[in-house]
């Protein structure tokens, strides 16, 4: 019978989980990460395979072994039937038997441990929150071009929302999100900067991604433009659901805007947008 498991020294049991490139971001930080704190409360040591720079999102982990493969060559360990550790990882770790490896189906049956995150990171010079953030998601993989709200509503959104420009930062990474002008631009912070700073901001906006999920988990009141699609993975559940419960686990305020599908008037979302701030 297999485990998921590694014995290492006398009495002590290893976990080993990953990698994390198998899922989206949304389901990466509320789904897979909290299955993983929770199933690593069972072992003495949890050693955590992950892309550089999201070590900052497994707080629980005692070691990291980081892959940097791009594209396909992303899924070396997920071909379903054999689960080859990393080279290091099998130098380090000899007697190994088997990973925990990524899955959303996988995901939706496992019980969860949620982090809240956010905590002082002292490589942030000035840690502050803002006004607002936006994700002006710029993701055209998987046709989610049209599923993005035109830079030129932010732009609106924001003269109609009168804010002074170091009241406003832009989120994301670089490749992924759009820089609105007039705003602070802190695309491509790191992780665990991103979190302290959203811990400490009023009002995150933005199309349904793993960025307004993140916000959840740090507190920071989101709105969110999304439609009203049934989700199969959710048991039909929509985003609403998701945002509003589902992987809400500490009630962060949020206001979810689905009635006009992924391109809602601005005048809409500059009324939800002033209830924060």
């Amino acid at each position: 019978m297999q485990k998921n498991y590694w014995v290492v020294g006398e009495g002590m049991r290893l976990f080993i989980a990953g990698p994390d490139c198998g899922l989206e971001f949304g389901w990466l930080v509320a789904r897979w990460i909290p299955a993983v704190r929770h199933k690593a409360k069972e072992y003495d040591k949890t050693v955590i395979i992950c892309k550089p720079g999201y070590q900052d999102l497994y707080e629980f982990a005692d070691e990291f072994a980081l892959y940097t493969q791009k594209g396909k060559c992303d899924r070396w360990l997920l071909d379903g039937k054999i689960c080859k550790p990393p080279s290091n990882i099998q130098e380090d770790y000899p007697e190994r038997d088997k990973l925990w490896y990524p899955n959303e189906a996988r995901c939706m049956k496992k019980q969860v441990a949620y982090y809240k995150y956010g905590k002082y990171d002292d490589r942030l010079e000035n840690e502050r929150g803002y006004r607002l953030l936006i994700h002006a998601r710029a993701c055209k993989k998987y046709g989610q071009d049209k599923l993005n709200w035109h830079p030129s509503k932010y732009r609106e959104l924001l003269e109609m929302l009168e804010m002074r420009p170091i009241d406003v930062a832009c989120i994301g990474s670089v490749e992924d999100a759009h820089y609105i002008p007039n705003t602070i631009d802190c695309r491509g912070l790191p992780l665990g900067m991103l979190t302290c700073v959203m811990a400490n901001s009023k009002c995150c906006v933005g199309t349904s991604s793993g960025p307004m999920h993140l916000a959840s988990l740090c507190g920071c009141p989101h709105v969110v433009l999304t439609g009203p699609t049934k989700l199969k993975i959710l048991g039909g559940k929509t985003n609403r659901d998701r945002y509003e419960k589902l992987w809400n686990p500490f009630k962060t305020p949020c206001t979810v805007i689905d009635k006009h599908g992924w391109h809602p008037p601005v005048k809409a979302v500059y009324r939800a947008v002033r209830k924060y701030i």
